[in-house]
């Protein structure tokens, strides 16, 4: 059972929830994100990236900069970081970009804002993962060649960023979306590159590797977007799902208090 099941049998349920896999979902051609939330402590957000077998991609979160500020982002598991780009108005082209090579160093990374940067956060940040480290500082490498010996799974930690809580309240809202990729700036093109993900459908072999691609350039809506917002019961967990009646999007979050 997916860590996302367990905690959905004792959670506070608002929305609609969508049960149907994510690898179903990858068979059936339909992009699908997962996503899950929780406190690491009373004062921070954990926002975790796990879209199903993926194998390298980029995604954009929204935040609100008046009740949470960006922290760090990890890569988790197998995962390496490849770029993270924050869309932040005190700076020329208002992008912040950290760029990443090599396995040593593109495990985490932690900010350190300018007192500019950080009270003219805009509210997105995009990350780029790998399962294959970038040789070049911020370019993503190829797609990693399917490995037999990690399969991936329905459920696959790509990443985590952890938001700082600026305000008195326990929750707050976020929202994973594909950034469209025009650069324009404003919502929702924060950013010039479309967000996007690849991976290997669960019942690839090695003789006859079985690729999805969802989102890019040429598809640059295809991935929708999915909001979390709610109070968690005292002790317990919340768990959100919006389900989107055009792509049938697999997403769901989930967020406890410390």
């Amino acid at each position: 059972m997916s860590k996302s099941r367990v905690l959905f049998h004792s959670a506070f349920m608002v929305g609609t929830l969508a049960i149907a896999s994510a690898a179903s979902a990858a068979r059936l051609g339909h992009a699908s994100y997962s996503a899950s939330a929780a406190t690491a402590a009373q004062k921070q957000w954990n926002i975790i990236a796990d879209p199903a077998y993926a194998t390298d991609g980029s995604t954009t979160t929204l935040y609100s900069p008046s009740a949470a500020s960006l922290n760090t982002v990890d890569a988790d598991g197998s995962f390496y970081l490849i770029k993270i780009l924050v869309s932040d108005l005190g700076v020329p082209g208002h992008v912040i970009e950290q760029d990443f090579s090599g396995a040593a160093t593109s495990k985490s990374y932690t900010f350190n804002f300018t007192a500019a940067e950080a009270a003219q956060q805009v509210g997105a940040v995009q990350v780029f993962w790998s399962l294959t480290p970038a040789t070049t500082p911020g370019v993503m490498p190829p797609q990693p060649p399917y490995d037999p010996s990690f399969p991936g799974s329905d459920d696959e930690d790509t990443d985590n960023i952890i938001f700082d809580n600026l305000s008195a309240s326990p929750t707050s809202t976020f929202t994973n979306y594909q950034n469209p990729g025009s650069g324009s700036g404003d919502f929702p093109n924060f950013f010039a590159g479309a967000d996007y993900y690849e991976g290997y459908n669960p019942d690839s072999t090695v003789s006859n590797p079985d690729p999805f691609y969802y989102g890019g350039s040429a598809n640059p809506t295809q991935i929708a977007s999915d909001v979390t917002d709610g109070v968690p019961e005292p002790g317990g967990a919340m768990a959100v799902g919006l389900v989107s009646s055009v792509l049938l999007v697999r997403r769901h979050r989930r967020s406890a208090p410390a």
